[in-house]
């Protein structure tokens, strides 16, 4: 079996993988991820159901969520892997023709904190878990979800 925690990150790091998924573009829409310690052991899972927005919008919301949740834990090396490019590129300080997107969905703030982030771009397959949480919070039409243990069915979450 194949393992999709493939990182070898330095002790004190955490990972954050996250997705947004919506029901149609726009249609309903929901933001999750995982968070996982330098050791690749589960942290906690997300999930949120945003209500009507686009597939782009809930990638945002799902990385804004991410970083809340970290830096709440006291978290302050984060590296952040996305399965949407556009993302990454709108997370990209260095193009600020995007600071909107930035500063509507509040986490322009975030990045300027005393904490390192990482936010990088992966293979769908890579995200699996976050992909599988974020069809679950749609399915089950969720308010939110939080999980302080892997509760995940898929076995890439493990």
């Amino acid at each position: 079996m194949y393992s999709f925690w493939s990182d070898v990150l330095v002790v004190g790091w955490v990972k954050i993988n996250t997705d947004g998924a919506s029901g149609g573009n726009p249609g309903c829409a929901s933001a999750a991820g995982i968070l996982r310690n330098d050791c690749g052991e589960w942290i906690v899972g997300f999930a949120k159901n945003l209500g009507w927005c686009n597939s782009f919008h809930a990638e945002l919301w799902a990385l804004k969520l991410g970083l809340q949740h970290a830096w709440e834990q006291g978290y302050r090396k984060i590296i952040v892997d996305v399965d949407s490019q556009a993302v990454v590129e709108v997370a990209d300080r260095n193009y600020n023709n995007l600071n909107s997107y930035r500063d509507y969905h509040g986490y322009s703030p975030m990045l300027t904190r005393g904490w390192e982030v990482e936010i990088r771009h992966a293979y769908m397959e890579v995200n699996r878990c976050a992909d599988w949480l974020a069809n679950k919070a749609l399915d089950d039409n969720c308010l939110s979800y939080w999980w302080e243990a892997n509760w995940c069915e898929d076995s890439s979450c493990l």
